[in-house]
């Protein structure tokens, strides 16, 4: 039995495929001819995915402008996933920061091996801006492209975890600066955002808002507190349950009813 035969049946069934499409693809590359009209020809309407992702492979080696367009419009739109994937490797030759942007769209495909073939690829180009959308898909993505998105960080040079601490807390500093604004809006939205950061130091920043003349900017550090899930503001929430606003009163007891425990649930059911 051949090597490669052993190899693919050592892998899950959906790496095996994708395997299969490669090496079949590879094979393929002088069948698509050496000018760009061909392999145009074959991504448009090449009626196999194995012959449309070889010529997105081979399109990556010819190279120019052209053959840019065809992988931007028709490879990474293709609807088989090992089109895609050839198209993200083949732009990624390219080594063009203008790219990018659409490469990173890919960061959130449907198919988990495009998602992982578009880290790679954005890691192969490289860039601040490049770094900047791995960063966010880090933080966002779960799943079996996360780890691709650590690997692909880190071949740039970047600790994730480290990275994505330091840009919460710059965005914990950014929202403390804005419960200072004189817009109401906008210390109604830091207060909320506070709430949502799930972070510990945002208890104390929250809890002094409950004592603002502002109804609408005490309620929303109410709801807030209630989000970040701390029960020390049990006490300072079953407090303004005795206030005389409806509003007040509905965003602590919502809140409450979030933090839940003996006395909130006793509270609530006196009030």
């Amino acid at each position: 039995m051949k090597a490669s035969t052993l190899f693919l049946r050592s892998l899950p069934r959906r790496a095996a495929l994708l395997a299969v499409a490669t090496l079949a693809a590879a094979a393929l590359l002088p069948a698509c001819g050496e000018d760009l009209p061909s392999a145009r020809t074959k991504l448009e309407k090449g009626d196999s995915p194995v012959v449309r992702a070889a010529a997105a492979t081979r399109l990556g080696e010819i190279g120019g402008e052209e053959a840019k367009r065809l992988l931007s419009l028709r490879g990474l739109r293709d609807p088989a996933a090992p089109v895609r994937i050839a198209a993200l490797r083949a732009l990624a030759r390219f080594d063009d920061p203008r790219l990018v942007d659409l490469l990173s769209d890919r960061l959130y495909d449907a198919d988990p091996d495009v998602r992982r073939a578009a880290a790679e690829a954005l890691a192969a180009v490289g860039g601040t801006k490049a770094k900047r959308y791995l960063l966010v898909a880090y933080a966002r993505l779960a799943g079996p492209a996360r780890p691709a998105v650590a690997k692909a960080l880190t071949a740039l040079g970047v600790d994730p975890k480290v990275a994505v601490e330091e840009g919460a807390q710059r965005l914990m500093k950014q929202q403390l600066e804005a419960l200072k604004s004189p817009n109401l809006a906008e210390r109604i939205g830091a207060a909320e955002a506070l709430g949502r950061s799930g972070r510990e130091e945002a208890l104390g920043a929250l809890l002094p808002l409950l004592a603002e003349p502002s109804v609408p900017l005490a309620a929303a550090a109410a709801r807030a507190l209630g989000r970040l899930g701390d029960d020390r503001a049990v006490g300072p929430l079953l407090k303004l349950l005795e206030e005389p606003y409806p509003e007040l009163q509905a965003a602590a007891a919502w809140a409450l009813g979030r933090l839940g425990g003996e006395e909130v649930t006793d509270s609530l059911a006196a009030a």
